[in-house]
């Protein structure tokens, strides 16, 4: 419930809190329905991943901003208070924030200088940092305005869809706010799917990922400097 809570507690309280059951098999849904705050709403699926999961919950919302959180992360009570305020005073598509992460005895594992400096730059150009790894390709410690992806989505049939989606998002985007305050605490899961050791599907879907990735480089017309970029990113 460290993930509810951390949203609960916010200091922004005009939030829609939308939670995905995508087959759980712990108390985790019988923990959420005794939570009786109005701004939670609990959707359920069929074990049909996170593609879908993430995509069911972008259909429900209500709001003109949306964020994503995984069940084991927390987000820094300023978060939205935060990123809602540089969006919009920046007139930006998307807000890019640092992350703290930790191993899962909660023991910081990547430490670096917190400071304030921030850059507001076009889509494509925060798409080049994202080749470089100067902006993860996780879709978590992001701000996104709803009208920006209200046409797009993940694709439902392999992991790894984060990256896809990002380059969609930051090849449609006019402007985005990168800033290196550390507001998503990222808790790393050595057995999640994309840490757990190489097996034949695994591969493929990173295979399927990155081709869908150079598709939507093509159809976006994308600069030759970062379709080489993107095969360069690994």
């Amino acid at each position: 419930l460290k993930a509810l809570e951390s949203c609960l507690n916010h200091s922004y309280g005009n939030i829609e809190i939308i939670l995905v059951d995508d087959f759980s098999t712990d108390s985790s849904v019988e923990n959420i329905k005794v939570v009786t705050d109005s701004r939670v709403k609990l959707l359920q699926s069929s074990n049909k991943g996170v593609g879908f999961a993430r995509n069911t919950a972008m259909k429900s919302a209500k709001g003109d901003f949306f964020a994503f959180l995984d069940a084991d992360d927390e987000l820094h009570r300023e978060f939205v208070s935060i990123s809602l305020n540089e969006i919009q005073e920046k007139k930006c598509d998307i807000a890019v924030f640092g992350s703290r992460v930790f191993d899962r005895n909660k023991n910081e594992i990547r430490k670096s200088i917190n400071n304030t400096n921030f850059e507001v730059l076009s889509g494509t150009d925060a798409l080049k940092m994202l080749y470089k790894h100067a902006i993860i390709a996780s879709v978590w410690a992001k701000l996104f305005r709803m009208s920006l992806a209200k046409d797009k989505e993940f694709r439902e049939d392999f992991v790894f869809e984060d990256k896809p989606f990002m380059t969609e998002l930051f090849l449609t985007a006019n402007q985005v706010y990168v800033g290196q305050t550390k507001l998503y605490l990222h808790f790393a899961n050595p057995n999640s799917i994309t840490r757990s050791t190489l097996k034949k599907k695994r591969i493929r879907d990173s295979t399927t990922s990155f081709f869908v990735e150079q598709s939507l480089l093509t159809s976006h017309g994308a600069a030759r400097e970062i379709v080489l970029l993107s095969f360069n990113y690994q």
